[in-house]
């Protein structure tokens, strides 16, 4: 099983015109795909420096993943972006923080069998909870009413001591400037 852990330090993607923060996909032919997996304990913030805006994560092409104990912050487009070609994804205890646009978890059409719970979605300066089949949600009253999901989550401050480090800016050139304890 694929296990991709703790990527903090080394994937904290510094764009020149924007990428994905973590972008993880299958193959792009038919019948493969990122299979039986976890994404656990990353930290991904800062990315997307083009103006159309980039997620913190995404994944495409990927069946029975489990996305948990992830704190996503400070991204252009959304913290979490899940394509339609996924299915059987768990998402749990995740920090999804998203901020002046875009949405803290975005399911691209209808992936198929999508769990989440536990998690923190929270969205400030005009970024919303949630977005699926099509649709906005604001908060999270109106994504669990839709989804039927995260009824233990919440849409709270995660209060990060200093977001934004000792120096007053997001990231920095040798990535340990900021405290996200």
């Amino acid at each position: 099983m694929p296990r991709v852990t703790g990527l903090s330090e080394q994937l904290r993607s510094v764009p020149v015109g924007g990428v994905d923060g973590l972008f993880l996909s299958g193959q792009r032919r038919v019948g493969q795909q990122l299979a039986d997996g976890q994404l656990v304990q990353s930290l991904v913030y800062g990315n997307g420096s083009y103006s159309g805006g980039y997620p913190g994560i995404r994944l495409a092409d990927a069946q029975r993943w489990e996305v948990e104990n992830n704190t996503v912050y400070g991204n252009r487009s959304e913290a979490l972006w899940i394509e339609a070609n996924c299915a059987d994804l768990t998402i749990r205890n995740n920090v999804l923080w998203q901020s002046g646009g875009g949405y803290a978890l975005r399911l691209n059409g209808n992936p198929l069998r999508v769990s989440s719970d536990y998690n923190d979605l929270y969205a400030t300066g005009g970024g919303n909870v949630g977005y699926w089949n099509g649709a906005v949600y604001g908060n999270l009253a109106q994504w669990r009413v839709a989804r039927g999901d995260d009824l233990h989550s919440l849409s709270e401050d995660p209060r990060f001591v200093d977001v934004d480090g000792f120096d007053n800016l997001l990231g920095g050139d040798n990535f340990r400037d900021d405290d996200f304890t």
